[in-house]
């Protein structure tokens, strides 16, 4: 008898976003969690039950919403993509749980996200 191993539901990490974002979340049956800013110094993937489970202070409260994905497949992720952009709904940021960044917290985790936009900028003005 082989085992069965019960397929993980995609899940949003959601700190800031709108309502207008959630509500797509929800119409295309992704789990969301919400992030608060006192759960900014906790690593991404301790929302999920993944990787360390520290938690921290947050040294700084970002303005900069974000939306991460947890176990979405490609065609998951390009039809949430294609909603939110039909839909004109704003998120500043979006990613997606990796091994590495899920041990991030997630302050550090909008910090990369925000030098990474930073330094392609910079190359597209160059």
């Amino acid at each position: 008898m082989k085992a069965r191993i019960a397929p993980t539901l995609p899940t949003a990490l959601c700190y800031r976003v709108g309502e207008d974002v959630k509500a797509i979340l929800h119409a295309q049956e992704i789990a969301v969690k919400e992030i608060l800013p006192q759960e900014l110094g906790s690593d991404v993937g301790s929302f999920l039950g993944r990787g360390r489970t520290r938690t921290a202070e947050p040294e700084s409260v970002p303005e900069e919403s974000l939306l991460l994905m947890a176990d979405f497949s490609r065609a998951q992720m390009n039809r949430l993509l294609d909603a939110l952009r039909t839909a004109q709904a704003h998120v500043d940021f979006k990613a997606v749980l990796t091994p590495t960044n899920r041990d991030w917290s997630v302050t550090d985790l909008i910090k990369e996200l925000a030098q990474e936009r930073a330094a392609i900028q910079g190359r597209v003005e160059s």
